[in-house]
């Protein structure tokens, strides 16, 4: 007797097979990577930093211009400015600044006068939030 054999039904090729298996491995990674920018963007919303300016005014005076660029509303109590000399100029008056947002304080002498134009200065920005942010900047 003879009997027929039934054709064996084939899987799926090697070549079809590698393809679904990297497109599995690159979908799997953007959505790894996507997971991990989240995450990191979040950090970076809620952190605090700002951009500092120092203008000198006349002898006696400074103003700061800063601006938050962070990603939280910041409340800033105190600016020094540290001449190179030691000499240290301050302003306490608190303000908020929200995200963006910019303002001047003008600082009073506390040593015998302010830096020249071009002269590298110590600023101390005193937060709520994030406690003393030290910046060095050049006199305006």
């Amino acid at each position: 007797m003879v009997r027929r054999m039934r054709r064996a039904v084939k899987g799926v090729s090697p070549v079809l097979a590698t393809m679904i298996l990297i497109v599995i491995a690159v979908v799997s990674g953007l959505i790894i990577y996507a997971w991990i920018m989240g995450w990191v963007g979040g950090q970076k919303a809620r952190s605090v930093a700002l951009g500092v300016r120092v203008i000198r005014v006349d002898e006696d005076t400074y103003n700061v211009e800063i601006k938050n660029t962070g990603g939280v509303s910041v409340t800033i109590t105190k600016v020094t400015v540290t001449d190179p000399d030691e000499d240290v100029h301050i302003n306490a008056t608190s303000i908020t600044l929200a995200v963006g947002e910019v303002t001047t304080f003008e600082t009073q002498l506390q040593g015998t006068d302010t830096e020249p134009v071009g002269t590298e200065v110590t600023v101390t920005v005193t937060t709520s939030e994030a406690g003393d942010l030290t910046y060095k900047a050049v006199v305006e």
